[in-house]
């Protein structure tokens, strides 16, 4: 097994719909002799395109800053993170009260920062535990699995529509979603910026 931080792309971006996918995607780690804490980087379409080993510690506990997390997925212009971490050679895979409170400081640093923090599961090599999906106070009314309507507004989006009868550009900024045109006539590229 390879203990070595880092971020590595992922060929075809894999569609996350529940926690189970999270599981699933992080099985080759579900063996881990080591605590190892994950980033899963997404985009608005809910596809991981970065799985990140933000992370490493002992069989017992793990150390990192918080402001990391967010830093990479700034680099890497995420729209959205799951952060997920094992308990190696448990069964019990409840999270700790720390593990609640990192869940808390993530929740309001994503906030701050316009990226979601979709979810934080803690796996075991059996079974996996979704803080989004079993402790509502962390994550106040966020539906789960699904980048809020919210975060995609606060998203600063340049909409360049294009007629391509005239090919004709014309550029507008926004801070809302933008509904794509369905006329024949123009198309609608969103090009994200910072």
């Amino acid at each position: 097994m390879e203990y070595s931080l880092g971020v590595n792309k992922v060929d075809n971006p894999i569609l996350i719909t529940s926690p189970e996918d999270v599981y699933k995607l992080l099985k080759p780690y579900h063996d881990c002799d080591r605590e190892v804490m994950f980033t899963l980087h997404l985009m608005p379409d809910m596809r991981v395109h970065y799985v990140q080993r933000s992370a490493i510690g002992s069989s017992a506990a793990i150390c990192f800053d918080t402001h990391d997390i967010f830093r990479e997925a700034i680099i890497l212009k995420s729209k959205a993170i799951i952060v997920a971490h094992n308990h190696p050679y448990e069964e019990n895979v409840s999270p700790s009260t720390e593990d609640k409170n990192v869940t808390k400081r993530l929740y309001n640093i994503g906030e701050e920062a316009r990226i979601s923090l979709i979810d934080h599961i803690v796996f075991g090599p059996q079974k996996f535990f979704s803080i989004a999906q079993n402790m509502s106070g962390i994550f106040p009314s966020r539906p789960y699995y699904t980048l809020t309507q919210t975060a995609l507004e606060a998203s600063r989006v340049e909409v360049v529509t294009e007629d391509t009868k005239t090919s004709k550009k014309s550029s507008k900024k926004r801070d809302q979603i933008v509904k794509r045109n369905s006329s024949p006539a123009s198309s609608l590229i969103l090009k994200c910026w910072d």
